[in-house]
């Protein structure tokens, strides 16, 4: 059975597999933004906006 999740950023609802584990990173199916998972509850997943990490090129 899948969850529901909610994209923090443009609001799309969306299903999610049953398997997913905190901390791991989904992509937004409608703005495609990058979604941490920070909570799993029994019928919905709680997203937030992943850290992006920037490249470093010896700066």
């Amino acid at each position: 059975m899948s969850k529901k999740a909610i994209c923090p950023e443009c609001y799309f609802e969306f299903e999610v597999d049953e398997g997913v584990i905190m901390g791991e990173v989904l992509t937004c199916e409608d703005c495609g933004v990058d979604l941490e998972i920070i909570e799993i509850g029994d019928k919905e997943v709680k997203l937030q906006l992943a850290d992006v990490e920037e490249e470093d090129w010896g700066e």
